[in-house]
């Protein structure tokens, strides 16, 4: 878990009466409910659902470079090719993107 994640919990636990961040026996209506308690308290503008926060880490790590491979396995999905069918379209970017530095590459030598 990331440093700022952790001492945004911590805060969180420090500031509520809470003693669990997400309790057992979840419904995906309860979180969504916790996550809007969530991000009231830490005053955020923009509300997102769970599924938001998940398909969002996803893209920002695609887009950072990880393995496709790994964030398939990270995230749950039954085989890597969910996980392309899902995110093509960042994707492609990042091959438009690799095309341009090839070429920037490939003008250098």
């Amino acid at each position: 878990m990331p440093d700022q994640l952790l001492e945004t919990v911590a805060w969180y636990f420090k500031t509520t009466d809470e003693f669990e961040l997400i309790p057992n026996k979840l419904t995906n209506a309860k979180v969504t409910l916790l996550m809007r308690d969530l991000i009231s308290d830490a005053e955020l503008s923009e509300a997102i659902s769970f599924h938001g926060l998940r398909h969002s880490h996803v893209s920002y790590l695609l887009h950072n470079g990880i393995d496709i491979d790994y964030v398939s396995k990270r995230v749950g999905h039954a085989n890597v090719s969910v996980t392309l069918q899902i995110y093509a379209h960042m994707l492609k970017e990042k091959e438009l993107a690799q095309d341009e530095l090839t070429l920037q590459v490939l003008d250098n030598e």
